[in-house]
């Protein structure tokens, strides 16, 4: 009876110590996912500050390219001007 006893708490340190080891490992894995948590957190504001930048750079962008590029016509013009005709232009001398 008492040998069955000694080996019974032989099994229940080797268990105990498995236990432990497969804790550790567990306590690892999940100090590496909140660091890959925190990482991706801050990745994501990254990328929302980019799409924000992005936006305001491409409406700048049209805003500059409907200015040079727009229907508008050109405050100075694009026909040359007509000469001025006389009255008597038309006459010979």
């Amino acid at each position: 009876m008492n040998v069955r006893l000694d080996e019974i708490m032989d099994e229940l340190k080797k268990s105990g110590k498995k236990i432990d080891n497969l804790t550790g490992l567990l306590e690892k894995a999940n100090d590496r996912a909140d660091k890959a948590l925190l990482e991706s957190k801050m990745h994501q504001k990254e990328n929302i500050e980019l799409k924000k930048m992005n936006a305001t750079l491409q409406q700048r962008l049209n805003l500059m390219n409907s200015m040079a590029f727009g229907p508008s016509k050109s405050q100075k013009g694009i026909e040359k001007k007509k000469p001025v005709r006389g009255r008597h232009d038309d006459k010979d001398d």
